[in-house]
């Protein structure tokens, strides 16, 4: 991703207001997806020593280097144009996060902790947050802007630094910029495979 500053009209096209020391931008989302309470909360993540915190030591991010531990993160039985995003991908995850212009951090409401989910309309809400963010990558994409979802596996330590309440969780950290260039080829995808009529 490109490090050049965003500029004036990304803050326009997410319309935010200053939090402390973070932005939140105001999106609105569809209510359909969303619900009339409004269960999702966006942190922008602008300032570079602010995102370091939230990163190393909120989210443990780290760059895997190490070319075994590479190949055993990659071992699972995966295709191999998966297995090549994760090879390009792991190695630079801490330091895409940190040097891309902007860093989105996604939180969204629970009824109840994930754990004690035992329904699937316990898990409405995360439902609707995981569409939300399918929905700001293709509102990204239409604007010339990329990004990826990175998912801590543990969000104790960065719920506290950022001040999320207890009854939110963290969905994921989007960094968010300009590419210079595309370096994952995707997969071929056949329709007749993906849709079908009246079953599988």
């Amino acid at each position: 991703m490109s490090i050049e500053p965003l500029g004036s009209n990304y803050y326009q096209f997410l319309g935010v207001q200053l939090y402390g020391n973070c932005f939140i931008p105001e999106f609105q989302g569809t209510p359909a997806l969303l619900g009339a309470s409004r269960p999702l909360v966006f942190i922008l993540l602008p300032n570079k020593t602010i995102r370091k915190r939230v990163l190393i030591e909120g989210a443990k991010a780290r760059d895997l280097v190490d070319d075994r531990k590479l190949q055993e993160v990659t071992a699972d039985p995966i295709d191999e144009v998966q297995r090549e995003v994760y090879l390009k991908a792991l190695p630079v995850q801490l330091s895409m996060l940190m040097e891309a212009p902007m860093l989105l951090a996604v939180c969204f409401r629970m009824k109840k902790p994930l754990h004690k989910c035992r329904t699937l309309y316990d898990l409405n809400n995360f439902a609707s947050v995981w569409a939300c963010i399918a929905n700001i990558l293709l509102a990204m994409a239409a604007e010339g802007l990329f990004g990826v979802t990175y998912v801590p596996k543990e969000t104790k330590d960065l719920k506290n630094i950022l001040g999320v309440p207890d009854d939110y969780e963290k969905a994921a950290l989007i960094p968010i910029g300009y590419p210079d260039y595309y370096r994952i080829k995707q997969k071929p995808v056949l329709l007749e495979n993906k849709i079908h009529i009246y079953e599988w």
